[in-house]
């Protein structure tokens, strides 16, 4: 199956698989090289994978990486926001945070511990955390677990419709060694149909264990 992308078939430029492309508002400029992403990058290309990049189009927003099914995804992970230098965020399970040794590491890193059992707080922190600062972007693995689940846990998607952010739409795929963010995108504040259109941008990636990646559906309990 080939892999989908925004040039395919008939898309309108200013749209991928339906959704309305983010406009860029920002002056946001990628880091000059440092030691360390020339370090990272010669890593991941060590290691076979193609990297693919292109710069938020605003100083607020989320970037969601699917599929995500293994330990090794935090570490590709970081090699990939290190490469690129973009001082990404990202949610990580609050007893994570609170390990003594590697809570500092995940915490130097860009990592925020959520409390799981109240999401709904975690969407407002996330918002308020935003708006208070100038350029502030969160990495969300929506699947929010490695293990096989009937869907995406929707904070993410709440947070996106809530802030009025772009999404950039983020792919680890194993199968293909290719990691990286081209698109980004707006909400269209229906559900359902945001939902079908992210199964049709990544549909054909797979993850590290093929079969625990979850559906691109909302989570059902």
């Amino acid at each position: 199956m080939v892999a989908p992308s925004s040039s395919q078939g008939n898309e309108e430029k200013d749209r991928v698989y339906g959704l309305l492309r983010a406009p860029i508002t920002t002056s946001y400029f990628a880091p000059k090289p440092t030691l360390i992403s020339r370090i990272a990058n010669y890593l991941l290309n060590a290691m076979g994978w193609k990297i693919h990049y292109q710069a938020p189009p605003q100083n607020h927003g989320l970037i969601i990486f699917y599929p995500h099914t293994s330990n090794w995804d935090f570490v590709i992970g970081i090699l990939y926001k290190w490469s690129t230098g973009l001082p990404l965020h990202f949610w990580i399970k609050d007893n994570a945070i609170n390990t003594p040794i590697l809570g500092s590491f995940i915490r130097s890193v860009g990592g925020i511990g959520i409390n799981r059992r109240a999401p709904k707080g975690v969407v407002k922190t996330t918002i308020n955390a935003m708006q208070q600062q100038d350029f502030f972007w969160l990495a969300v693995a929506p699947e929010g677990t490695r293990s096989y689940s009937n869907g995406w846990r929707t904070g993410f998607y709440h947070v996106w419709n809530n802030s009025a952010c772009p999404l950039g739409l983020a792919y680890m795929d194993y199968g293909k060694r290719e990691i990286g963010v081209l698109d980004y995108v707006l909400n269209s504040g229906n559900m359902q149909a945001d939902f079908a259109a992210l199964e049709k941008y990544y549909q054909g990636r797979t993850g590290y264990h093929v079969k625990q990646a979850a559906p691109v559906q909302p989570y059902q309990k």
